[in-house]
């Protein structure tokens, strides 16, 4: 669902102009990714430099304000299917649930169409009386008015629980989110300090195989983290107390580590175990579905092959017996079941009248044509007087032979063919099983990792022999503290 970001409040109208409308970026063969101004409130034409300045001579009616940039966005994931107008009418919505007055502030929407349908609004805190547009608490704000209109628009609200505060539509209130998943942001797992060379790369080594580990939504559990870490020679041990407070530390090597040691707390490394297992259900409850559309294409197919041959045959087909054949349910209002997958075919229902339909047709078609046959058989010869025959009994008597060597017995042909309804049926399973298949599941990350840990230092990722190698090469401080000293022959 829509994302509500508010930025830091800003001095320059001209520069945050000049990044939304992105002027000159965007050449002709790029037309539909070059930004879209929506509204204007008392504001006019199009050079960045020109709005800039008549925001900035508002912005001048209050010299006290030093910040007088409010800029807020609004971003849309494709996948949700919100249409455009709809979309538009969200952002206004924002706009009156975070105090900008149409009728007092100059304001400007502007549409990026680039990678996904997001909205800048840029407005100014200084209002026409003369006061100032409060930005305290702003995100917190536009997170809680994304929240109320989407409730109030009927909108999915799947978003709800990453937000501090959410609207209660019934008591026409906002109340702090007790389930949030991570209240108080997330964690930055930094990369550990140590002079000792040797101790460092062991646990740079363990830092990076976890956070690798954890990246991985199959590892959703203590012991299957265990598991992948063992893979890599690394000891992972765990205790859960009472609380379902979870301890961690790490053996690899010879070297012992506490998880806080590697800014990776046991609670820390628990909460993203437990994204991953919730991501890790989704998905397979995703394949699963699709797995199914799979196979009942299959069955579906079978059945309507089977239904075309029975109608074909002079026999009128009995849909939910056919499905039921193939190991489908069909309800009276044509809903297709199997396992845990519905869609509704209404086409079926065509598909039955026309079936029908050619059924009768052909069987009043077989009925003349019996009748016709039946008549040219039973006619006779002509046997003419006493037994003499005329030339015009002859030629009459050698076409009638003709004609009943050369009638067959006529056949039901219903002429129902397999691809008539066929493809439609099958078309509409394509269709959603591409729509779920384009569903991109989203992962909370309980935390972020520092950009100075690097994942891919190949030293940190060589096999066991090359890193005792690599050990041994270096006079470590470590090594010098358990290697017996020297005794040295003082000169005299």
């Amino acid at each position: 669902m829509p994302i509500g970001e508010a930025h830091k409040s800003g001095s320059s109208f001209t520069g945050l102009c000049e990044y939304v409308l992105a002027q000159g970026r965007y050449h002709t063969h790029h037309a539909d990714k070059k930004p879209e101004v929506v509204s204007n409130n008392f504001i006019y034409g199009t050079d960045y430099l020109d709005i800039g300045k008549q925001f900035n001579n508002q912005a001048k009616e209050n010299s006290r304000v030093s910040k007088p940039v409010m800029h807020l966005t609004v971003n849309f994931r494709p996948e949700d299917n919100i249409s455009k107008s709809a979309q538009e009418e969200f952002v206004n919505r924002v706009i009156e649930e975070m105090k900008i007055d149409i009728d007092n502030h100059q304001f400007m929407v502007v549409r990026h169409n680039d990678k996904h349908p997001h909205y800048h609004i840029i407005a100014n805190r200084v209002g026409f009386d003369g006061k100032t547009l409060t930005d305290s608490n702003s995100k917190l704000r536009i997170g809680t008015a994304c929240d109320k209109i989407e409730k109030e628009m009927e909108l999915d609200n799947y978003l709800a629980d990453t937000r501090a505060f959410i609207y209660d539509k019934e008591k026409n209130s906002y109340q702090k989110n007790k389930n949030r998943k991570f209240n108080k942001g997330k964690a930055i797992v930094k990369r550990s300090r140590n002079r000792k060379v040797g101790v460092q790369h062991k646990k740079d080594y363990i830092q990076a195989q976890t956070i690798k580990a954890l990246q991985n939504v199959n590892v959703n559990s203590l012991d299957k983290l265990k598991a992948e870490l063992l893979k890599n020679k690394i000891e992972f041990i765990y205790t859960v107390n009472k609380n379902n407070q979870v301890g961690v530390s790490f053996r690899y090597d010879n070297l012992s580590v506490k998880g806080s040691q590697l800014s990776l707390k046991g609670n820390l490394i628990n909460n993203q175990l437990t994204e991953n297992a919730i991501v890790a259900n989704q998905v397979n409850e995703k394949l699963n579905l699709m797995n199914n559309i799979k196979q009942s294409n299959n069955r579906l197919a079978q059945s309507i092959h089977d239904l075309v041959g029975i109608y074909n045959s002079g026999k009128t087909a009995n849909l939910q017996e056919v499905f039921s054949k193939n190991g489908l349910i069909l309800s009276p209002d044509f809903e297709v079941q199997y396992q845990n997958w519905t869609v509704n075919l209404n086409y079926l229902q065509t598909f039955e009248t026309y079936c029908q339909t050619k059924l009768e047709q052909a069987n009043e078609k077989h009925k003349s044509q019996t009748e016709s046959y039946n008549r040219l058989k039973n006619t006779e010869l002509k046997k003419g007087f006493l037994g003499i025959l005329t030339p015009e009994q002859k030629k009459y008597n050698l076409h009638l032979l003709v004609q009943k060597e050369n009638t067959p017995e006529p056949k039901l042909d219903v002429g129902i063919k397999l691809t008539d309804f066929n493809k439609a049926v099958l078309d509409k399973l394509e269709e959603t099983y591409q729509t779920i298949e384009s569903i991109k599941i989203m992962r909370e990350k309980a935390f972020e990792v520092d950009q100075s840990i690097n994942l891919d230092i190949k030293s940190i990722v060589k096999e066991q022999s090359i890193i005792n190698e690599f050990s041994k090469s270096i006079a470590t401080p470590e090594d010098e503290e358990t290697q017996p000293k020297k005794k040295t022959r003082r000169r005299r």
